[in-house]
């Protein structure tokens, strides 16, 4: 199955917010987002110019999407997606391939964070050549005000 990418425009944002919302269910992300939420949100992102996407298709139709920016660090992935019908066919390492070989900058570092949660997605990253760089830890206010109730002894 060959795979072409376009740049994702403004009409495109109905789609990518459905599947930002099936990627963050699929991420075991915290919290729930309405549709509109998701559509809200993608819709400032790329009218502001605050992050480029890019659109996957094949002979079916769109299959999958990039988001990304540029960092200070490099380039940023926020979301790749592989809708899930086309999923355990190698397209996923094709449109990786394309995004690092034709869409982003070639001189650029490439980064992006997987959830620790995301264990599927930690080896899809590392079988397409990306490595752990750093482990981001973090406590969530309610687990905060729940230590502060403890004394020093307590916390350690």
């Amino acid at each position: 199955m060959s795979v072409r990418y376009r740049p994702a425009t403004l009409e495109d944002v109905p789609l990518l917010a459905l599947w930002n919302a099936r990627l963050y269910v699929d991420e075991h992300m915290p919290g729930s987002k309405s549709l509109e939420e998701f559509t809200t949100r993608m819709h400032g992102w790329l009218a502001r110019g605050e992050y480029q996407a890019v659109l996957f298709e094949a002979e079916e139709g769109p299959v999958a999407y990039a988001l990304y920016r540029q960092e200070a660090e490099g380039i940023y992935i926020r979301h790749f997606y592989v809708d899930r019908p086309f999923r355990r066919r190698g397209l996923g390492r094709r449109c990786v391939h394309l995004l690092l070989t034709e869409v982003l900058p070639p001189c650029e570092r490439v980064l992006l964070d997987v959830l620790e949660a995301n264990p599927i997605g930690q080896a899809f990253w590392r079988a397409v050549g990306f490595r752990p760089y750093c482990h981001r830890l973090e406590i969530l206010p309610e687990e905060r005000a729940a230590r502060a109730k403890l004394s020093p002894s307590e916390t350690t």
